[in-house]
């Protein structure tokens, strides 16, 4: 599954001296199979009107010391299907994938992760935005676009990158945002 071909990755790359983790929902499937996890932290994550906790939960791939992360909550990942039941896929898979992003973008500070977020968040923001336009898809996917856009905005800016990021910036305060909203901290 998704946990075979995260820890296929993690591993040779934590092998080749690269420091490496990996963060995935704690899903049924994963407490089931994975009783032994320490918690690491516990924060707020919004999505929409809706604020929910994240708990990240911490273990390693099995016969390594690499670290797997899980974000836990219960409403959106403890379920019998993954993704879906037998007649289809869950209505808010859009929700869970935006809550997920949002609390790993959170967790890489709050557990001290050395991640440049910078160039995480355009890796991300590029993948999303390859998918799909600014305002092309559902409610919530359009609203983690401009979070994206948003928190990439805000790194560039904390790292002396002005110029760049008034793309993105521009973009976020064209769909609505105030400017508090895109430089809050």
């Amino acid at each position: 599954g998704l946990g075979d071909v995260v820890g296929g990755i993690a591993r040779p790359l934590a092998e080749l001296g690269l420091q490496t983790a990996a963060i995935m929902p704690l899903y049924r499937k994963v407490r089931e199979t994975r009783p032994a996890l320490a918690r690491a932290a516990e924060f707020d994550v919004t999505v929409g009107e809706k604020t929910r906790t994240a708990v990240i939960w911490k273990g390693t791939f099995p016969g390594t010391q690499v670290p797997a992360y899980f974000v836990e909550e219960d409403s959106l990942f403890d379920r019998e299907g993954l993704y879906g039941a037998l007649n289809g896929d869950y209505a808010d898979n859009a929700e869970r994938y935006v809550f997920f992003s949002r609390a790993v973008l959170d967790a890489i500070p709050a557990l001290g992760l050395p991640v440049d977020a910078k160039e995480l968040l355009e890796k991300l923001l590029n993948r999303v935005m390859a998918s799909s336009s600014l305002t092309s898809g559902t409610p919530a996917l359009n609203e983690l676009k401009l979070d994206l856009m948003a928190r990439l905005a805000r790194a560039l800016i904390a790292t002396g990158h002005y110029r760049k990021s008034l793309r993105y910036s521009e973009q976020v305060l064209s769909q609505g945002y105030t400017s508090a909203e895109l430089l809050r901290v």
